[in-house]
């Protein structure tokens, strides 16, 4: 019989973190500018260590240098002079969020991390709550060597009342949220912590819950509209063979090039292995899963994907019928593709047939990238190219994925990225922002400036309100003395 989980740890967490977002520590500027500093030196000092216990180097340099990119932004983002604080705080104000300004935060978020993201998935929501002036509670798998190498730093440079790091079994998560523990405003997690049932989430978070599925491979849809419709009406009795003949302009080659071409940068940068043999599950998120091309244009598409994809991992073409138990599969050899009548023919099967999935991506025509990403039940959807960002990062690739107020967020682009830039970017050259304070003007708070302001001020006060009132005294004991002689 197992033991019985203590979470005295885990409450202990959630009674302090509530305790600072109540005592308005989370709503200072410098405090953010502050802790967010330290969780990029933490995580940048600290990155050969933790690409020493990955299973996945090459990727997780990626992914490591996404958050550190993800924190500066961040950083400045925020007001950086801080000689008017006034303004400093206005500037945070957001006329378009339904709860008006964005450093009211929401209370405690639970951040549960995973091995499929070892660093993303926990800094990207981390810092969003540091912006958003949320306490966080972040778990780490128990058994994680990448995790446990970090909980020592993290736990003695960040404010140990607001942010909390505790290595915890997700089943054992489970059984605590189904306690209902105090203060517990939001949850992150991604795939269902073991045991879970939908209403055992929403009970006990007030606020909100961000859940990404963790089984659904992500669509690519291509649409026939990126070939310009003259120009596929001209080449309609060219293609009977099932290749592209010499008749095909080179506007349509590049234009179905391209698109092969990104899906093939995505595949790499998501797998991150240099010969695609990694069975490990250690892909990225964001690795495109399918194809649902359009049958006018799936005779191009093939020749293109065949000689940009690595001879291991090549496409085929399936029937749609079996898409269902195809994808059922969390680990393929090869890129299913499924052929379609429509754009709507493809986001009926994408939304009502196969699993859910954290993106998807659509190639298409403006107009009909946007149509069909507004009706997509996703989260994140990418028109046009597969940007690096998602490559890397998958569902963790926006911080506004992560907020209260959350936004779906759309990566447009007129045509598909060509180059991907340097993959091997060193995370060791990134900086941030410095946070300017005048002297005099300092608002530091709980950082020990603003307290030892304070301090002097007072010391100085009543020292100079004490020696007044003993000066006057005095004065009057001697008019007093001297009125009576």
């Amino acid at each position: 019989m197992p033991a019985r989980h203590d979470f005295k740890a885990l409450n202990r967490a959630a009674v302090d973190a509530e305790g600072a977002f109540i005592d308005g520590r989370l709503k200072n500027i410098a405090f953010k500018h502050k802790q967010l500093r330290a969780l990029f030196r933490i995580l940048q000092d600290n990155g050969e260590t933790i690409l020493a216990a990955t299973r996945n180097p090459g990727r997780c340099a990626l992914e490591l240098e996404h958050c550190l990119q993800v924190i500066s932004e961040t950083i400045e983002e925020l007001p950086s002079d801080l000689v008017k604080a006034a303004k400093a705080l206005r500037a945070l104000v957001d006329p378009k969020a339904k709860q008006g300004r964005k450093d009211c935060g929401a209370g405690t978020v639970l951040i549960v991390a995973n091995e499929t993201h070892p660093i993303a998935s926990w800094v990207v929501p981390l810092v969003t709550a540091f912006y958003d002036g949320n306490a966080a509670i972040v778990s780490f798998p128990s058994q994680s060597a990448v995790h446990s190498t970090l909980v020592r730093p993290l736990r003695s440079s960040m404010d140990q009342s607001s942010f909390h790091f505790v290595m915890e079994d997700p089943s054992a998560l489970n059984t605590w949220l189904k306690s209902g523990p105090t203060g517990l405003a939001g949850l992150v997690c991604f795939g269902d912590l073991p045991g879970t049932d939908k209403d055992d989430l929403v009970l006990p978070i007030r606020k909100f819950t961000v859940h990404i599925p963790a089984r659904g491979h992500n669509p690519v849809i291509i649409d026939q509209s990126v070939v310009p419709s003259a120009l596929l009406q001209g080449m309609a009795m060219t293609r009977s063979d099932g290749t592209t003949s010499k008749s095909c302009p080179d506007e349509v080659r590049n234009a179905i090039q391209d698109i092969a071409s990104s899906i093939a940068q995505a595949y790499h940068i998501a797998r991150g292995a240099d010969d695609m043999k990694d069975k490990s599950g250690s892909a990225s998120s964001g690795v495109p899963g399918y194809l649902l091309v359009h049958e006018n244009v799936s005779a191009l598409m093939i020749p293109a994907l065949k000689s940009t994809l690595p001879p291991n991992f090549q496409p085929h073409v399936q029937a749609l019928d079996a898409a269902e138990d195809i994808l059922a599969s969390s680990q393929l050899d090869y890129l299913p593709v499924f052929s379609v009548r429509s754009l709507d023919h493809a986001m009926d099967t994408v939304t009502n047939r196969l699993p859910s999935s954290p993106l998807a991506y659509v190639f298409a025509e403006k107009r009909f990238g946007e149509y069909a990403a507004g009706n997509l039940e996703r989260k994140s959807v990418a028109i046009n190219d597969i940007p690096r960002r998602l490559a890397i990062a998958g569902a963790y690739a926006s911080r506004k994925d992560f907020t209260v107020n959350r936004e779906r967020v759309f990566w447009e682009s007129d045509k598909p990225s060509r180059d991907y830039g340097n993959p091997d970017k060193s995370y060791k050259g990134l900086k941030v922002a410095k946070l300017h304070q005048a002297g005099g003007f300092r608002i530091d708070f709980f950082g020990g400036s603003f307290l030892f302001a304070a301090s002097i001020f007072l010391t100085c006060f009543l020292g100079t309100s004490g020696w007044l009132i003993y000066r006057g005294g005095l004065l009057a004991l001697a008019r007093w003395r001297g009125g009576r002689l």
